[in-house]
Order: structure tokens, then C-alpha cells, then sequence
């Protein structure tokens, strides 16, 4: 009877080791699991955003490179961007842009868009500018003529435009036209505009974007007028306006001469965002 007893009490003992044995176990795999589950979370997190900082770049990057080809005609570069998460998307003729001089319009073109989507783990404010600013008109060329931006809208995104003029006062200098009958000093005004357009995009994963300049068109006109007026309409609702004040008389050789009136130049160049 006592044998009895003891094996018994030697069996429970056993039982609650083994009991205990399994407690510990399963509840060190729960907070395993867990831990793994939180950090590939984490992880993941930390992959969305890394990538959509590295889209921000990109986009910065694309802006100064189109910058450059645009005042390189037939001249390309390219961009590698890499995508996991994010969604790159390329629209063409976004925005209508109408410029006026004078009330007469010198260019009517459109201009499209790249933007990026972030992934469903990254968040941003409402509006955040990357580069440039909110504006039709650029007329300090230390400043660039593209505008990056990252913003809300159902998700993180961020855009790149092209959505506005470069205007330069480039001073005065003498002119001379004999097959027009013209003749003396006029003050001189450079007016820029990028028409992006998109072409054929393709890739997944890894994407080679690259852009290409095609010659630029050039238009020149002289009117009358020293002070000059430029007003740029975005899709016929907004409008900018900027008024270039020239020089009425200009001093050469200690004698003061008239300015009759402004030349003004009108750079229109094409350059196209394609994978290809």
C-alpha cells in the first residue's frame, strides 16, 4: 500500500514537470511567433519608407535632369528606380499653359506629369514642396523651373511639373536689321518653356527612366514697348502675371542713347520621359 502511495505521488510529479515542460514551451513559441510577426511588421515599415525616400531623390533628380537636356537640345540621361512597393505613374498633357505678352499669345503648349505612389505602409502630410515653388513664373535663374512635392491624396505621393515659364531680362544691347529698316539699342527678354511629354513606359521591378530633348523652336519679335508684360493662364483658370521693366536710355561712349523699344525671345523645347 505505501509502494502504491509513493508511485503515485512519483507519477504526479512527473506529470506536473512534463505539464509545466509544455506550459513554458508553448508560451515561449507564442512570444516568439509574436516577436517575429512584430519585427517583419517592422521591417516591412522600414522597407516602405527607405523606398519612398529613395523616390524622392529619384524624382529631384529627374527634375534637374530634364532641367539640363532642356538647355542641351537632342541630349539625354537616365535614371535607374527601383520598385518594390511603390507605383511610379507618367501623365501626359496634364496641364494646358498659355503664355501672353502683351496680350498677344506667344506659346500654347501642355505639359505633363511623373508621380510616384508610396506604398500602403508610408504616410505624409497634406502637402510637403521638395523643390521649387507653387508658381507660373520664374524669373531668378538661380531657382529651378521644376516643382517636387509630396502630398496626400489616398495614400503618400509625390509630383513632379513642369507647369511654368522661365522669364530672363537680358539686358540691353544694340540691334541692327537692314532687311527690316531697324536699327539702335533694345532691352531683351528670354522667355523658356519645358513641354513634358510622355513616351512608351515599360519595366517592372527596375526602371530605366530616361529623357531626351528635341531641338528647341526659337521665336523672336520686337515691339515698342520698354516695360514688358507676361502673364502665363494654367488650364484657363489660374493666372500669373509679371511686368519687366526695361531701360528707357542707355550711356555709350559717355553719350546717352534712346532704347526704342524690347526683343523678345521664346524658347519652346520638347523633352520626352520614356523607359526606353
Amino acid at each position: 500500500m505505501l509502494r502504491s502511495r509513493k508511485r503515485s505521488n512519483a507519477l504526479r510529479k512527473g506529470a506536473s514537470v512534463v505539464l509545466s515542460a509544455i506550459i513554458v514551451a508553448a508560451t515561449t513559441l507564442t512570444i516568439t511567433v509574436a516577436a517575429l510577426s512584430f519585427s517583419d511588421s517592422v521591417l516591412k515599415v522600414q522597407l516602405d519608407v527607405s523606398e519612398y525616400e529613395q523616390a524622392k531623390n529619384m524624382l529631384i533628380t529627374l527634375a534637374d535632369m530634364i532641367e539640363d537636356v532642356s538647355a542641351s537640345p537632342l541630349s539625354a540621361h537616365y535614371v535607374r528606380f527601383n520598385m518594390r512597393t511603390s507605383r511610379p505613374c507618367f501623365v501626359s498633357a496634364t496641364y494646358d499653359v498659355t503664355v501672353m505678352v502683351s496680350g498677344q499669345a506667344v506659346i500654347q503648349g501642355k505639359t505633363g506629369i511623373v508621380e510616384v505612389e508610396g506604398g500602403p505602409l508610408v504616410g505624409t502630410v497634406d502637402m510637403n514642396p521638395l523643390l521649387g515653388s507653387d508658381c507660373l513664373i520664374v524669373n531668378d535663374v538661380s531657382k529651378p523651373l521644376a516643382r517636387v512635392y509630396e502630398h496626400q491624396s489616398n495614400g503618400a505621393w509625390i509630383t513632379l511639373d513642369y507647369s511654368r515659364v522661365r522669364v530672363t531680362n537680358l539686358g540691353c544691347f544694340y540691334y541692327y536689321d537692314a532687311g527690316n529698316g531697324l536699327s539702335g539699342y533694345l532691352n531683351a527678354v528670354r522667355i523658356a518653356f519645358v513641354n513634358l511629354t510622355i513616351g512608351a513606359i515599360s519595366g517592372s521591378e527596375s526602371l530605366d527612366i530616361v529623357v531626351r530633348s528635341f531641338p528647341t523652336v526659337l521665336k523672336t519679335s520686337v515691339i515698342s514697348s520698354n516695360n514688358v508684360t507676361v502673364s502665363v493662364v494654367l488650364n484657363g483658370v489660374r493666372t500669373e502675371q509679371l511686368t519687366v521693366v526695361g531701360l528707357n536710355t542707355v550711356v555709350v561712349g559717355g553719350i546717352q542713347k534712346p532704347v526704342i523699344g524690347t526683343i523678345i525671345q521664346v524658347l519652346n523645347t520638347e523633352v520626352v520621359v520614356t523607359s526606353q
